[in-house]
């Protein structure tokens, strides 16, 4: 099989995993946060295998939308799982979190920009007061006029 068509071929370190050529499904399990064993899904209790072709899209679906970090072990289609080969490890995260993420990025976004237009006015704000300087600086030096250019700036 193409590793083109395999999507979720995908190893805890975010590098891509070998898939053996007899593997046709997925099993796939829910890691638990704090370590363990991890749970084998199925509302039946039997174990949830999803084709090894399929999308994350489609992994979302099976697990009906729930969060979390998913190990997918490869098996045949047989349902046995396929000894001393690598897992996929897929994270599945949730449109709140999608959401918050998204907001937190557009309030960054907006606190750029307001710091970003105070540093513009700034530099706007020195360019003209140094164009004052330099215009009576060069009044005191065409009168002759030995006293600090600053005395007249307001």
């Amino acid at each position: 099989m193409s590793t083109d068509a395999i999507h979720l071929a995908w190893g805890a370190d975010g590098a891509a995993i070998e898939v053996p050529d007899e593997a046709t499904y997925w099993r796939v399990r829910l890691l638990p946060p704090k370590g363990g064993h991890p749970k084998v899904l199925r509302r039946d209790g039997l174990p949830l295998a999803i084709p090894i072709t399929a999308t994350v899209e489609l992994l979302r679906e099976a697990v009906d939308g729930k969060p979390g970090l998913y190990r997918l072990d490869p098996c045949t289609d047989h349902g046995a799982e396929i000894r001393n080969a690598d897992f996929a490890v897929i994270e599945i995260v949730s449109d709140d979190d999608t959401e918050r993420t998204s907001a937190k990025e557009e309030e960054r976004d907006r606190a750029i920009a307001t710091l970003a237009k105070a540093n513009a006015d700034m530099a706007q704000a020195l360019t003209q007061a140094l164009a004052q300087v330099v215009a009576l600086a060069e009044a005191a030096l065409k009168r002759g006029d030995n006293s600090s250019p600053l005395e007249n700036v307001q």
